[in-house]
C-alpha cells in the first residue's frame, strides 16, 4: 500500500491529469496548479490539519485563506483558493462552494493614464509598425498579450477576434474596429508584405508566421515577442515628449478613460476591455479617484460661498 504522503500526491496527480484531459491545460498551467495544491497540503500537514480532499472542512479552508494564500494581490489569493476548491469538488467535497466566502474588495486605484492631449501626441509620434501597436492599445484597448496572440485568421471585416489573457490562452472576445483601423491596417499590411518579400529574396523557403505582428532578421521572419511589444511604447512616448514611465497598460487604461469621458456606457467599456465585472472597470479607470476629486471640489466651492457670505455681512 502506498505511503500516506504518496497517497496524498496521487490525489493531486489524478485530479490534474483529469483537468489536463478535460480542460486541455498546458504543462505550464499544470505545474502552477500542482504547486498551489502541494503548498496547501504541506501547510495543512505542518499545522496538524486534514490533508485528504474528501475530508476538508471549513477549518482547513479558513486556515488556507488566512495563513497560506496571503501576501499577493487579492485576485491571486482568490485564484489559489479556487484551485483548491476545484480539487475538493472533483472529490465530491463542496465545502468551499457552500461557505460562500466573502473577500475584502480590492480598492487599489489606478492612476496611470495619459491626458487626451498626451494621447494624441503619442499617436502622432508613432512610425512604421509602431502605429499599429499604439492603435491597438490606445484606440481599441487591447492588452499586449491580445496583440501577441492575434493571427491573420482572427482579423474579420470590421472586427478582431481577440484571445484574452491566460497562461495557455483565455476566452475569445470580439472587438470592433474604430474609424482609424482600416487605414492603420492597410498601411501595416503594406509594410508586412515588404518584410515577407525581402525575406523571400534571401531565403525562398522562409517560413512566415501566421501572427499579425512580424519582423525580419536576415533570412528569417519571426513573430513579435512580448518584450519587443513592450519596447514600442516608451520609445514612442519619448518621441512624443513624455518623460515619465509609460507602459502598454498606460495606453490601454487611457483608452478606457477616454471612452468613459466621451460618454460611453461602463458596461460597453467593460466588454471592450475584457473585464468580467464592471466593478473591475471602475477601479481600473480610476473613476473612484475622480469621484473623490469632484467631492473635494464641491466641498471647496461650498466653503468659499460661505466665506464670501461672511465677508459680505461683515
Amino acid at each position: 500500500m502506498p505511503s500516506r504522503d504518496r497517497r496524498i500526491r496521487l490525489f493531486i496527480d489524478d485530479f490534474l491529469l483529469s483537468r489536463r484531459e478535460e480542460w486541455g491545460i498546458c504543462e505550464k498551467t499544470y505545474k502552477k496548479y500542482r504547486t498551489v495544491l502541494s503548498t496547501a497540503v504541506d501547510a495543512l500537514e505542518k499545522a496538524g490539519l486534514e490533508v485528504f480532499p474528501k475530508n476538508f472542512t471549513k477549518k482547513e479552508i479558513l486556515f488556507l485563506r488566512n495563513n497560506v494564500f496571503i501576501g499577493n494581490s487579492l485576485a491571486h489569493n482568490r485564484w489559489q483558493l479556487s484551485i483548491v476548491g476545484s480539487w475538493l469538488k472533483w472529490y465530491d467535497n463542496k465545502v468551499l462552494e457552500k461557505m460562500r466566502l466573502r473577500w475584502p474588495e480590492d480598492e487599489r486605484i489606478n492612476v496611470d493614464w495619459l491626458e487626451p492631449e498626451e494621447a494624441i501626441r503619442v499617436k502622432n509620434s508613432a512610425i512604421g509598425m509602431e502605429k499599429l501597436v499604439i492603435h491597438l492599445e490606445l484606440n481599441l484597448g487591447l492588452r499586449r498579450i491580445d496583440m501577441h496572440r492575434l493571427t491573420l485568421q482572427r482579423i474579420k471585416e470590421g472586427s478582431f477576434e481577440v484571445l484574452g489573457k491566460g497562461i495557455c490562452g483565455g476566452k475569445y472576445r470580439t472587438i470592433s474596429w474604430d474609424d482609424d483601423t482600416p487605414g492603420i491596417l492597410n498601411e501595416y499590411f503594406t509594410l508586412r508584405d515588404k518584410i515577407i518579400k525581402d525575406a523571400k529574396k534571401k531565403n525562398p523557403m522562409v517560413k512566415i508566421p501566421d501572427s499579425l505582428l512580424i519582423y525580419q532578421k536576415g533570412k528569417r521572419v519571426g513573430q513579435y515577442q512580448l518584450t519587443a511589444i513592450d519596447n514600442v511604447v516608451p520609445r514612442v512616448a519619448k518621441r512624443a515628449g513624455i518623460d515619465r514611465k509609460i507602459t502598454n497598460h498606460t495606453l490601454r487604461r487611457t483608452c478606457g478613460r477616454i471612452l468613459y469621458k466621451s460618454g460611453n456606457d461602463l458596461t460597453a467599456i467593460s466588454n471592450i476591455l475584457g473585464h468580467a465585472d464592471v466593478k473591475t472597470t471602475i477601479r481600473y479607470l480610476g473613476l473612484k479617484l475622480d469621484d473623490q476629486k469632484i467631492a473635494f471640489s464641491k466641498k471647496s466651492h461650498f466653503l468659499k460661498n460661505i466665506e464670501t457670505e461672511m465677508i459680505r455681512i461683515d
